[in-house]
């Protein structure tokens, strides 16, 4: 199936800025994705239902985080302010999850590493995966410096 999508390309004066971590997201997102293109598809109208369909788009806004090779290596579902979407662009970045798994073998006594993995599994409301990592995080941030241990030793 071949797809005719219309492409707008976000630039700063297309974006309302109304706080310094709005400004964070743009900078951050001037400096890493200078060939970052941004696609808006309505979801509801067209080829855009079908798209929809392919991806299992159930909730809006989704935004999908394909890699070079056009393979999805992340999703949000849902708005998110700011500075979450900036994580959110980070962790995307890395690879998604995929990456992240990666990262934590090679530096498993990262907690703060551990812990945005835990929570991206468990915001995939995949408790199996996130429990290793969020243990991880109490046995690695002994002094609490992340302040996520008490969050992390309730996840079961």
């Amino acid at each position: 199936m071949e797809y005719a999508w219309s492409v707008k390309l976000i630039t700063h004066s297309a974006i309302a800025v109304t706080s310094e971590v709005q400004v964070r997201v743009l900078l951050w997102l001037h400096g890493t994705f200078k060939k970052f293109i941004a696609v808006r598809i309505n979801a509801e109208k067209r080829e855009g239902v079908d798209f929809a369909n392919l991806k299992d788009v159930h909730g809006y806004p989704t935004i999908l985080f394909f890699d070079e090779n056009g393979t999805e290596v992340d999703r949000v579902v849902g708005y998110q302010p700011a500075d979450a979407f900036l994580s959110s662009l980070r962790i995307a970045r890395r690879g998604g999850i995929q990456g992240l798994v990666k990262a934590a073998a090679e530096h498993p006594s990262d907690p703060a590493l551990l812990f945005t993995l835990a929570d991206k599994y468990a915001q995939k409301g995949d408790t199996l995966h996130a429990f290793p990592y969020f243990r991880g995080v109490v046995q690695y941030d002994v002094h609490d410096s992340l302040h996520r241990a008490e969050q992390a030793a309730h996840i079961k």
